[in-house]
């Protein structure tokens, strides 16, 4: 029953942070034991303490560090059922006995092969006797608990911060089912063209279509999106006001676990008024060039007369 209790508590958490001093201070509830911590493992394999059920003496970590260390490396828990008899060296034996600490387990939180931390737990006790040695499997399955739970909060969080990517993106975003059905677009989206999401969503992507391009134009472009390629060129495309406008865009696909594209996803940017500068650069260039050739000529027929 703790641990199912210990097991809801987790699975409310919304953040890796919440998931942290949840697990670092429920152990001394559900399992009895003396003190529990978290030491967060980073991406070179270095160990920092993140959260700790009470007050922990700094050095009693840094003894621990080698077990911690251990266990990172074994991929499997490390337990000392009897410090005082098995410390790793003196002092650490001294401490145990000044602090009432007699037995440790350190216990690796795996997301498949990458260990992201490491729940660590002291108890008074030693031996069988230990809620160490006697609630060790428990440990595990509240250890891969942890692991679920993270790896859930840190795939909502990298959604969260993609979600907000798209949805500030200074660039036109649109995602479409794999039959070529509007399934997202971003606010850029809605201002270029004029059409708010709910318009747009559910509706063919063919809606925005100009009708500058020729059918070759658009059985090229899926043909290479449909075999997994990228698309780069430019559209000549129509706002919900019948204006039009161009956008250079890039599209690829998005595949799910199997492999199969589901989705494609656009970025695009209105290059209209650069199309047009661009023109008026070529307009003015060659206006500049027959001014030229008149006034040569010109000068021409004046030294001949």
């Amino acid at each position: 029953q703790g641990l199912q209790e210990a097991g809801e508590m987790l699975g409310a958490c919304r953040t890796v942070e919440q998931l942290i001093v949840i697990a670092a201070t429920t152990p001394t509830s559900f399992l009895g034991a003396r003190l529990s911590w978290i030491s967060r493992v980073d991406k070179n394999g270095r160990i920092a303490m993140a959260a700790c059920s009470g007050d922990l003496n700094p050095e009693m970590t840094h003894d621990s560090e080698k077990c911690i260390m251990a266990a990172i490396q074994s991929r499997t828990p490390r337990i000392v059922a009897d410090i005082l008899a098995d410390g790793p060296n003196p002092e650490c034996i001294k401490k145990a006995r000044q602090c009432n600490f007699a037995s440790c387990g350190n216990f690796p939180i795996m997301i498949g092969h990458e260990c992201v931390a490491v729940l660590s737990i002291l108890s008074a006790e030693a031996g069988s006797a230990s809620v160490v040695v006697d609630g060790a499997v428990l440990m595990e399955v509240f250890c891969r608990q942890v692991a679920n739970v993270w790896e859930r909060c840190r795939t909502e969080e990298q959604l969260i911060k993609l979600s907000r990517a798209t949805m500030q993106s200074p660039a036109i975003v649109l995602i479409a089912t794999a039959d070529g059905m509007i399934d997202y677009v971003n606010p850029k989206f809605t201002e270029v063209t004029g059409y708010s999401s709910e318009e747009a969503v559910g509706k063919p992507c063919s809606i925005l279509k100009s009708g500058e391009h020729s059918g070759e134009f658009y059985r090229d472009l899926w043909q290479t999106i449909s075999s997994g390629k990228e698309w780069r060129g430019e559209f000549c495309n129509r706002k919900k006001n019948g204006e039009i406008y161009w956008e250079q865009a890039l599209i690829s696909s998005i595949r799910n676990a199997t492999g199969q594209i589901t989705h494609y996803i656009a970025v695009k940017e209105d290059v209209t008024v650069r199309r047009q500068i661009a023109q008026q650069l070529v307009e003015a260039k060659e206006a500049a060039e027959a001014a030229a050739r008149t006034k040569a000529s010109f000068l021409a027929n004046m030294s001949h007369e």
